[in-house]
């Protein structure tokens, strides 16, 4: 890893912002803003600032987020690519993660209800159901989403919450302002107007207004952490006893290498998203919190293929 400290203020200062204005930005970081947003493009070119995106909260809409975690009998790079394929002409599905573990795969969706979920997986069981060996489905509750803090050396709590459960209502021009700001939230106003077919000024009034709701949860951004030497893994926990649950939440957001941590309703109670260079240190991490929660288990550890995330992040 070879990024100078301009460039990571850079990135600690999108990572919760990031839609923050190139002149904030710069003066934030204390540096030009021809020089920002000259490292900013160099770091996007390279693929170390692989997306930026706005963190959607579905919940706030009505919608369940499930996961399907699924074991394959004979995963191969034909059968990846077929799935591929079908999924991205299937809309609920927003992030489809390659992983190494117990599970080939994550398949995570958005759906109003149970019905519609069951509707979705016998499509996919129907097309593919001969090569899937075993197959779970998870209820995402809430999702805790903190910084890159590992990669800064911060120890900064700020996160962005989702699965705040309520019944707001958007329409077709909220839909397209989501989905542009999705692709990048750094997309300027006045693009985002022109596919809208409206004016700028009435744009910033509705990503105000879902901003205020709570619609648009955040601004992130997808680093390449295996770049700065970490690989992620997502380690599912079972909880013995859920009274403690609020206690390990408390305690996994305090340590920097945990990014996200998600409330499930399913075979497993949590799942932690934690960045590791390699196994002697995630050892130590799960050694710490057995020690402090007896009665936790760390199910299973799955370690994700960020080189080959098929689709995400969650919007």
């Amino acid at each position: 890893m070879n990024l100078d400290k301009k460039s990571l203020k850079l990135l600690e200062a999108l990572d919760m912002d990031g839609r923050l204005s190139l002149s904030k930005l710069a003066k934030r970081t204390g540096m030009s803003k021809e020089l920002a947003s000259y490292k900013l493009k160099a770091m996007e070119a390279k693929g170390i600032l692989r997306k930026k995106y706005a963190s959607i909260d579905g919940a706030r809409l009505g919608y369940e987020r499930a996961l399907l975690l699924i074991k394959y009998r004979h995963m191969n790079s034909s059968l990846q690519k077929l799935i591929i394929k079908y999924l991205e002409n299937a809309q609920n599905f927003t992030v489809v993660l390659d992983l190494t573990g117990k599970w080939d795969m994550l398949l995570m969706l958005w759906v109003k209800n149970m019905h519609e979920y069951k509707d979705i997986e016998d499509l996919f069981m129907k097309k593919f159901g001969k090569f899937v060996r075993e197959k779970i489905v998870l209820i995402n509750t809430k999702r805790f989403r903190f910084k890159h803090r590992f990669i800064y050396g911060s120890s900064d709590l700020q996160k962005i919450t989702t699965g705040c459960y309520s019944n707001e209502n958007i329409d077709e021009t909220d839909k397209i302002i989501i989905r542009e700001l999705s692709k990048n939230c750094r997309t300027p106003t006045a693009k985002i107007a022109k596919v809208a077919g409206m004016s700028a000024v009435a744009v910033k009034n509705r990503i105000k207004s879902m901003e205020k709701r709570g619609i648009i949860a955040g601004y992130h951004i997808m680093l390449d952490t295996p770049y700065f030497g970490y690989s992620q893994y997502n380690v599912m926990l079972v909880l013995e006893n859920p009274a403690i649950k609020n206690n390990i939440i408390a305690y996994l957001s305090m340590l920097p290498n945990v990014m996200g941590i998600t409330e499930e309703i399913g075979e497993y109670d949590l799942m932690c998203e934690i960045y590791v260079k390699n196994m002697k240190d995630l050892d130590k991490v799960l050694a710490a919190l057995r020690e402090k929660f007896p009665s936790v288990v760390d199910k299973e550890i799955l370690l994700v293929d960020e080189k080959a995330v098929l689709r995400g992040p969650d919007a």
